[in-house]
């Protein structure tokens, strides 16, 4: 009995019954509860959600051991102005956000963090969404024991890199958009690991403008318990390499294409005009990928136990370099974008494909050769009907927003 209790009580005071909403504002005189950020965290308790006015805080945050919503207005009325007008100013010291000993239920969501050596700095697993990081030296450095959910964020004119992982990191980046960094856009460290394996999960983000790597990878000694998921990314317009691999702790890109052993499943990105595609890796699964316009070289030195096959190359500098592709290659094929030039990688089709600007469907006159060109046995998951039964190239393949085909799969009937 006495146990049940003791467990009744440890999980009341982690999760309390009802949560509060601390509001901060500009003055406490003016009806908030709080003038500055930190003094609504201090006072918080687990469950609890800070809600911030529009305005700028210059502050320096730290979490820790606290399981709190901290928010801009954006979380109840997905005005994007709440983002942009809410904005947390590090003063160009330290670190902007510091959060340590919390969970990925540890939520920030809708804020612009600006001005800061690190704009975010986690040292434990947490949520951040629908942030607007820039101005920063790193977007966010991830360290180890991090990691957790970055959903739907603009990381952008960081001095650094927009994302950057170091050490143990578990983590599932999706949806942002990550451009003008003056490095890479994420930059990822495979520091000595072992144990339960790390999965870095990057898919459907738009990478896009970054003064060096789109994606680096830095090997150190020896296999770690990592694997990389690169999917459904647009990877377009870096000065460097879409994906660079590095070794030896060394991140100044020379293109010398790492033989990192890491699994990398590289599947559906679309890499435009980046100066060299994918340089290095020997146990890369490189597939369903359109690589166009690439100035150098298209993918260098992909080889060991990778596996090249069923992507579209069109008018790279080379296509291959120390690379053998396997099958379902297309090589000297347009694969006809709606306008890569300002940034539409969706295929053309005459039987329907997505267009971002009227947020509807739309045909051209023609229809892309990327369309039902994938491996037949990667599942089309997501890809509006008519879909063909086989998955499109490119970075919208197996998505809501894959363009249409122009021969859909007849079904089979089961009855009798």
């Amino acid at each position: 009995m006495r146990i049940k209790i003791l467990i009744i009580l440890l999980l009341a005071a982690q999760y309390p019954a009802s949560a509060d909403t601390l509001m901060v504002g500009p003055s406490v005189r003016a009806g908030y509860d709080y003038a500055s950020i930190q003094a609504a965290i201090n006072a918080a308790s687990n469950g609890d959600t800070i809600l911030v006015e529009r305005g700028v805080y210059h502050e320096n945050l730290t979490i820790s051991g606290k399981i709190i919503t901290l928010a801009s207005h954006y979380i109840n009325s997905n005005d994007e102005d709440d983002i942009l007008q809410t904005i947390v100013d590090g003063g160009g010291t330290g670190s902007i956000l510091e959060i340590r000993n919390v969970t990925t239920d540890t939520v920030i969501k809708g804020l612009t963090l600006q001005n800061s050596p690190d704009g975010i700095f986690p040292r434990s697993k947490f949520t951040l969404l629908h942030c607007r990081i820039t101005g920063c030296g790193d977007g966010i450095d991830y360290e180890s024991g991090s990691g957790g959910i970055c959903m739907h964020n603009v990381f952008e004119y960081n001095n650094d890199d927009g994302i950057d992982l170091d050490g143990a990191v578990d983590i599932e980046i999706a949806n942002n958009i990550i451009r003008h960094n003056r490095d890479d856009g994420i930059e990822i460290r495979l520091h000595p690991y072992t144990g339960p394996t790390l999965t870095n999960n990057i898919h459907d983000n738009i990478i896009i403008g970054n003064g060096e790597d789109g994606i680096q990878l830095i090997d150190y000694d020896d296999l770690s318990d990592r694997v990389f998921y690169i999917k459904n990314n647009i990877i377009a317009d870096s000065n460097q390499a879409g994906v660079g691999c590095m070794d030896k702790g060394e991140t100044r890109e020379d293109y010398r294409a790492a033989s990192i052993p890491e699994p990398v499943y590289m599947m559906n990105n679309t890499f435009y005009n980046n100066t060299y595609g994918i340089t290095g890796g020997d146990n890369m699964v490189v597939k369903n990928n359109i690589f166009a316009e690439i100035d150098l070289i298209a993918l260098k030195e992909v080889d060991g136990s990778s596996s090249i096959t069923y992507n579209t190359f069109w008018q790279n500098g080379t296509d291959f370099s120390g690379t053998s592709p396997g099958v379902g290659n297309y090589l000297n094929i347009n694969p006809l974008f709606t306008d890569a030039t300002n940034g539409d990688y969706h295929l053309q089709s005459r039987a329907g494909r997505w267009d971002p600007n009227s947020n509807d469907w739309v045909v051209d006159i023609n229809t892309s050769p990327c369309i039902d060109a994938g491996d037949p046995n990667s599942p089309v998951a997501f890809e509006p009907y008519p879909n063909g039964g086989i998955i499109n190239m490119g970075a919208y393949g197996g998505t809501i927003e894959a363009s249409k085909s122009e021969t859909p799969l007849v079904p089979v009937s089961t009855s009798r």
